[in-house]
């Protein structure tokens, strides 16, 4: 269980595709929420069938990742410990780096196939 959430998490964070221009990160996270959302869903699909995914932006400088219909059931995880074990990955991104670097954020939220809210996991930094 525990190794699915991760790898889908990862799969998510993947999907999230360059920051587009000449714009700052954080001043391009309307572009990028508009193209999750009119394309995520299916990017997704692709690695976890049935699942869905918005983004929206909280606070003007924090991408949230909105991923739906995950097959957990009623079980869940410890957030600390998926953030600590995809850092490593979410850093390799130059995209991530340089919104962290901008001072934003990336949070991902889950829902299960149950309807059960999984603890939504934060990245804010790099090391």
């Amino acid at each position: 269980m525990y190794r699915f959430l991760v790898l889908s998490t990862a799969a998510l964070l993947a999907s999230c595709g360059d920051f587009p221009g000449q714009k700052g990160a954080i001043e391009s996270l309307p572009d990028v929420v508009r193209e999750i959302n009119e394309s995520g869903t299916s990017e997704l699909a692709k690695d976890i069938p049935g699942a869905t995914m918005k983004a929206r932006i909280d606070d003007g400088d924090t991408l949230v990742l909105m991923m739906g219909n995950i097959p957990s059931g009623n079980r869940s995880f410890d957030p600390y410990t998926v953030r600590k074990t995809l850092r490593p990955e979410v850093c390799a991104s130059d995209n991530y780096r340089q919104l962290f670097e901008e001072g934003g954020k990336v949070r991902v939220e889950m829902t299960s196939n149950f309807g059960k809210e999984l603890p939504a996991i934060q990245f804010a930094r790099c090391g």
